[in-house]
C-alpha cells in the first residue's frame, strides 16, 4: 500500500521466501516513480497492469496490478504482484 506522497504504508506481505540478493521493501521505501504507482493514479479508472519484469521483491518473474483506494480521505495505491 502506497501513500498519495508515494510512500509505503506498512510492511511488503510476501507467499514464500525471496531469491538471496532480493528482498521486498519495507515501510517508508519511496515508490514516487514507480510505474505501477504512476500509471494507477494517472488513470482515467484507477488501475493499471504492468508488463512482466523481474521483481526486486522476490528476483521472480511477475507483473503488478495496482488500483487506487480512498482510505481516511486520502489516495493510497494498493499493489499486488502476481508471478508468472
Amino acid at each position: 500500500l502506497i501513500d498519495a506522497n508515494g510512500k509505503q504504508v506498512g510492511a511488503t506481505f510476501m507467499q514464500g521466501t525471496a531469491r538471496s540478493f532480493y528482498e521486498p521493501t519495507a515501510q517508508g521505501s519511496d515508490h514516487t516513480f514507480g510505474e505501477y504507482y504512476v500509471r494507477a493514479r494517472e488513470s482515467a479508472n484507477g488501475y493499471h497492469l504492468t508488463n512482466n519484469y523481474l521483481s526486486l521483491a522476490s528476483g521472480n518473474v511477475c507483473l503488478t496490478y495496482s488500483c487506487t483506494r480512498l482510505i481516511k480521505e486520502e489516495i493510497h495505491v494498493l499493489c499486488i504482484d502476481f508471478t508468472k
